[in-house]
């Protein structure tokens, strides 16, 4: 784990931290666990907890389906993209 974060860019990292809030604080409020959001998905468990903690880039597809699965609103997702302190400075 390590050296993905010292290869990943600062603001990279930072971004991926704050998808992985929001996935898992929407997993929470919906009482489900990783390995449920994993198994509906596609994904191992391992998957969804290294994108809750910011440690693995999502693909744009993983994002599509998380999103749908965990119901978050589109609001939140422009919200989370369009956030431009992640852009380099």
């Amino acid at each position: 784990m390590g050296k993905m974060k010292e290869q990943m860019p600062k603001e990279n990292f930072d971004f991926n931290i704050n998808i992985g809030k929001c996935l898992f604080n929407q997993r929470r409020m919906l009482g489900i666990s990783q390995e449920t959001v994993a198994s509906k998905i596609s994904m191992v468990r391992q998957g969804v907890s290294e994108l809750e903690l910011g440690n693995r880039n999502c693909t744009l597809y993983n994002f599509y389906l998380l999103i749908h699965e965990l119901n978050i609103s589109e609001e939140t997702v422009i919200e989370l993209l369009f956030d431009r302190k992640f852009l380099p400075k």
